[in-house]
């Protein structure tokens, strides 16, 4: 046992390094080196076997209640620990004869039994994550001394035989859960631990498996037919214990590929005008069971959540910034490569939504550019062309009175010039009411909305209107809400058969806030893709905004109208 014996001193001169440097806790550290030390001591055969493996016994039971933070939690932990030191002092002063007695090994169970229970309580109600990783390198390295064990006793035999091949080999298979409590205190990510542990857990379990398959075959069908059953065992045993070993190392949360196929097939059901970010933010949400996820731009910041760049060709379109489970202090490394295994799915979907956003503002940014080139255009004829053609006519006219009678030709050339004058002011006035409703820049959008209100008082229905303008309305919103009120009121006339409507008109510095209501028969889910309501729907959605229509539960119909308007940044 000498190769064990000193790779155990080894470990415990780097462990006594890490302490001095203050890297892994005092008390912890401090049991594992003794640890270390009577595992070394025992396997170098350094003096008597009870006073080498003394420094072993005392320091299992501390260490098993404060791996690894090096504190007793709860904190009368530490009575099975002093307990068991006291055992180690009687073992040692009796030379091990005590241990011949037939209660001894119930004393012994009774003592270590309630450690076991102590790290299961701090692994699932006190570790942090990080320290939750540090215990599975522990787990990690007792199945690996379990499995490397049973193949020891299955191939060489029982290495108290006394054979050289069974004692090289236990030699061996003694190692891990040394080399692992040492790598999970001092370096707890140089591997994934979870990669290792779910590798392993699937190779033990597989083998296992395969070989109770084999030895029920073996005896029962023979050689070949034995071995062929092995063959055909071998990939469903192994599918079987790939998924045992996730649920054991992980839960009931889903695998990175099983993530990221499950949101391909959620965005296949949608569109990229649809809510792309939410999707994915909600598979993500699914995926980790993360308390909360948020898509921002690149320079927004959300407390208590960890950062991921969503990337799409080297550059950064969005970050996803995604908060732990309630069960972890922070994202464990199967979290994170869920999460970068779902946003390589994301970025494709994300950049097409985007895009379509992007070319969406784009072209409201030339329908409101155009709007306001036609009030421009309307003000500037009605205001000033019109008005200098008005005065050239009565310049003409006054021409008229002034030439004499037998100035016929002069006359005659008057009268021409005064008929296009006119022409041309009925060509103005008619492009002027081409460019935009008349009203609009002359009463504004309250007065247009309460004047088309006034048609359905013709028809029986009492209309009310409300309004809270806070601010100038943009010259797009203005004739998209007017257009959109036309036509809802249209219905109310034609349909509806109601008896009241109302109109509330709200206005402020983000946009226009349109609602009418009505207590006629309500809509039907059928009409709702009629001609007229989807206009409604496109004169919105073509600056940006937004047209609802419901029936609510008291009876009616709700048309609901949200225009932005644009920033000055914008």
């Amino acid at each position: 046992m000498t190769v064990a014996g000193f790779v155990c001193a080894v470990l415990a001169v780097a462990l006594v390094v890490g302490l001095r440097r203050g890297r892994v806790p005092v008390l912890t550290g401090a049991a594992t080196v003794l640890l270390l030390l009577g595992t070394a001591g025992t396997a170098l055969e350094v003096g008597p076997a009870t006073v080498a493996a003394a420094p072993w016994f005392a320091a299992y039971p501390v260490l098993m209640a404060t791996y690894p933070d090096g504190s007793f939690v709860p904190r009368w932990s530490g009575a099975p620990a002093g307990l068991w030191a006291g055992l180690t002092v009687w073992f040692v002063a009796t030379g091990s004869r005590v241990a011949d007695e037939p209660w001894w090994v119930w004393l012994v169970f009774l003592t270590l039994f309630p450690t076991l229970g102590f790290q299961v309580y701090r692994y699932r109600r006190r570790l942090s994550t990080a320290e939750r990783e540090r215990v599975r390198w522990v787990v990690l390295g007792g199945i690996a001394e379990f499995a490397g064990f049973a193949v020891v006793f299955a191939v060489f035999g029982d290495p108290g035989d006394g054979d050289p091949l069974a004692l090289a080999a236990a030699n061996i298979a003694v190692l891990p859960i040394p080399v692992a409590l040492v790598l999970g205190l001092l370096t707890p990510r140089a591997l994934d631990v979870d990669s290792l542990l779910r590798s392993t857990v699937t190779v033990v379990v597989a083998g296992v498996v395969l070989a109770i398959v084999f030895g029920v075959a073996l005896p029962a069908m023979g050689g070949w037919p034995a071995a062929a059953v092995l063959a055909g065992s071998t990939i469903p045993v192994a599918l079987g214990a790939r998924r045992t070993a996730h649920w054991l190392v992980h839960g009931r949360l889903v695998s990175p590929t099983h993530a990221a196929r499950d949101l391909q097939a959620r965005l296949d059901q949608i569109t990229p005008v649809d809510d792309v970010a939410g999707v994915i933010v909600d598979q993500v949400r699914d995926s980790i069971r993360a308390v909360a996820v948020h898509l921002t731009d690149r320079g927004e910041v959300v407390a208590s959540a960890e950062p991921f760049p969503v990337t799409w060709h080297g550059a950064q379109i969005a970050t996803l910034w995604v908060a732990p489970r309630r069960s972890e202090t922070a994202l464990t490394n199967h979290d994170r490569a869920t999460v970068a295994a779902l946003l390589a799915r994301a970025a494709p979907a994300l950049r097409g939504s985007q895009a379509l956003v992007e070319l969406a503002e784009a072209r409201a940014d030339v329908l409101r550019g155009r709007e306001e080139e036609r009030k421009r255009l309307r003000r500037d004829l009605h205001d000033d062309l019109a008005p200098t053609l008005a005065s050239l006519g009565l310049g003409v006219s006054a021409m008229l009175t002034l030439a004499p009678p037998d100035a016929t030709e002069l006359r005659r050339v008057a009268e021409r010039v005064q008929h296009g004058i006119r022409e041309a002011i009925d060509q103005t006035r008619r492009l002027a009411h081409g460019l935009r409703p008349a009203i609009l820049d002359d009463h504004g959008l309250v007065e247009a909305l309460r004047q088309r209100a006034a048609s359905l008082g013709s028809a029986g229905i009492e209309v009310r209107l409300t309004d809270e303008v806070l601010s100038p309305v943009p010259a797009a919103v203005e004739l998209a809400a007017l257009l959109i009120a036309q036509e809802a009121l249209a219905n109310v006339a034609r349909h509806s058969r109601a008896r009241h409507c109302r109109i509330a008109l709200v206005s402020h510095r983000a946009g226009v806030h349109l609602t009418i209501d009505d207590d006629g028969v309500g809509i039907d889910g059928g009409a709702t893709h009629g001609l007229g309501l989807v206009s409604m729907r496109e004169r919105a959605a073509e600056l940006g905004g937004r047209t609802t229509i419901t029936s609510p539960p008291h009876g009616g119909t709700r048309v609901s109208v949200a225009l932005p308007a644009p920033t000055e940044a914008s």
